[in-house]
This record gives C-alpha cells, structure tokens and sequence, in this order.
C-alpha cells in the first residue's frame, strides 16, 4: 500500500539526514513511535487476561448452578420415589 512516497510494509531506509543526527530504524524510541508491535501486544495481553478472568468466573458460575441443578433432582427423584412407596402402601 502507498501512503505518499512511502511504501507501507516495507523496511524503513535511513537518508543521510537522520543517520546525521544518531537516528537508527533499531532504536528503542524509534519502535516505540514507528513500530507500536510492542504497545498492541501489551494492550492484546491486557485484555486476554481479563477475558480469560471472566471466562473463569462464568466457568465458576455455570459448575455452581449445574450442581445445584443436579442436587434438586436427586432430592425431586427421592422424593417422587417415596411418593410411589406410600401409594403402594396404601
């Protein structure tokens, strides 16, 4: 992709003008203005951790309500169960 005279993607070359003044592509300013790979992975890090809490916490949620589910239905089957002995007996 063009953006003016610069090919997006493409290695930066350094002119005469900004190796005069100690500027170096490899430089750590120098990536941290131009080459925000750093920043993004920091921020996408950032933001998987808090995905991955969340989804823990849901995880938690959902094996809570699950065996609460799964009590209530053995309790409604001893109940049941006990119904049909007492009407046997009857």
């Amino acid at each position: 992709m063009l953006f003016g005279k610069v090919q997006i993607g493409q290695p930066v070359e350094m002119t005469l003008d900004t190796a005069s003044r100690g500027v170096s592509p490899r430089s750590s300013w120098f990536r941290r203005v131009f080459d925000p790979t750093g920043v993004e992975m920091d921020y996408n890090a950032y933001q998987s951790e808090i995905d991955r809490q969340f989804n823990a916490q849901q995880a938690q949620l959902n094996r809570d309500f699950q065996s609460q589910q799964a009590d209530l239905a053995y309790l409604r089957s001893a109940a049941e169960a006990q119904k049909i002995a007492i009407s046997r007996n009857v």
